[in-house]
């Protein structure tokens, strides 16, 4: 976004709490780790404050010195306590009042009311942002808000582009039927994946086709690979760990069916701009942004529906001419969200917004 925002002809600093791991070439400020006065020096000489998260630490200085707060909410942080509806392995309510009575029961009244405190405090706040930005509609009816527009993530996907006849060939020569891409947590559905693979093995247990592998790592890697096990898959299921750079981009070119089964409701969404890209076909959970996102190009299930996941693989891997159809569908939607289209959407609103104060 800032390398977007600098190529428009904004002046732009990046202000965060990361260290450097290496030095890095770029055509706008980076503030790493800012001290309070630096904070408020940097908020007071710039027009507008943007932040993309959760972060609510600049907002006091912009409201002192009169700068517009933009905010992006890439979670649930204004409807319950845990900030993303899923709480040790599980779904959690999103709204505040049965939010709060589960964090009491799971982690005692002090500590929950301590964090009931921070979530008003990001509900005022959000009240008097200049803007709130949702990165789908789903978040707009989850959690509605004033002054609220749709924008959709941003993502550097076209290193992973492909043409028809390339993405085509691709899928012919994939080197697994089906390919999971993501973190390794409770939360992204993985172990509803394997018990759909393992449904689809026992319906077709001489199907020598059927495989899967895994891209990703996380806490729940090892548990998983106990899992493929317990089930019986083991021998059919890789786990590749992360990947980044042209390793990933080669591993998503050699992928065949594309499943990202969240059991969450995804508030947004990047993992399925990359691989619609490349021209895979994908199957999705149905609840959430993920659906939204992919449009014609994912045949859906209901999240955490392991049987039905299961039908749709079995159907997506038997109709060649669907996995065709949804390949195109793909290269076709993710047009909606170049980035340059994206960045002008921001751009557009941060000069109204802009225009707005000087009133």
């Amino acid at each position: 976004m800032a390398q977007g925002f600098t190529a428009a002809g904004l002046e732009v600093t990046v202000v965060t709490e990361t260290p450097a791991s290496e030095e890095i070439d770029v055509p706008y400020k980076i503030v790493r780790n800012p001290s309070p006065q630096e904070r408020r020096t940097l908020i007071a000489s710039h027009d507008l404050v943007y932040v993309n998260g959760s972060a609510t630490s600049c907002f006091q200085a912009a409201w002192r010195f009169h700068k517009p707060f933009v905010w992006t909410h890439q979670g649930y942080q204004l409807k319950c306590l845990d900030g993303a509806g899923w709480l040790n392995g599980n779904p959690a309510p999103l709204d505040p009042m049965s939010s709060f009575a589960l964090h009491c029961r799971t982690f005692g009244p002090v500590q929950s009311a301590a964090s009931c405190t921070k979530l008003m405090a990001r509900k005022m706040i959000a009240h008097l942002a200049a803007s709130n930005i949702a990165p789908s509609l789903h978040m707009t009816r989850r959690q509605p808000l004033p002054r609220q527009t749709v924008i959709y993530n941003i993502a550097d996907w076209k290193q992973f582009s492909a043409t028809a006849a390339a993405a085509e060939q691709a899928l012919e020569q994939s080197d697994a039927a089906f390919t999971y891409l993501g973190r390794l947590v409770s939360e992204k559905g993985a172990d509803d994946l394997l018990h759909a693979f393992a449904l689809l093995k026992e319906a077709s247990p001489d199907n020598r086709e059927l495989s899967l592998k895994i891209i990703g790592d996380g806490s729940q890697r090892p548990a998983l690979e106990e899992l493929s096990r317990q089930l019986g898959i083991a021998d059919q299921v890789r786990f590749l760990g992360a990947k980044t750079g042209r390793e990933l981009v080669e591993e998503i070119e050699r992928c065949g069916i594309c499943v990202l089964p969240s059991a969450w409701e995804e508030p947004g969404a990047v993992t399925p701009l990359n691989l619609m890209a490349a021209g895979k076909p994908l199957i999705v959970s149905e609840y959430g942004s993920l659906s939204e996102y992919c449009g014609n190009a994912a045949s859906t299930f209901p999240n955490r529906d392991r049987a039905a996941l299961a039908r749709a693989m079995g159907t997506v891997f038997g109709n060649p001419s669907l996995q065709k159809e949804l390949l195109h569908n793909a290269l076709l939607r993710i047009r909606d969200f170049e980035p340059e289209k994206l960045i002008d959407q921001y751009i557009k609103l941060f000069e109204k917004i802009r225009a707005d104060n000087r009133i």
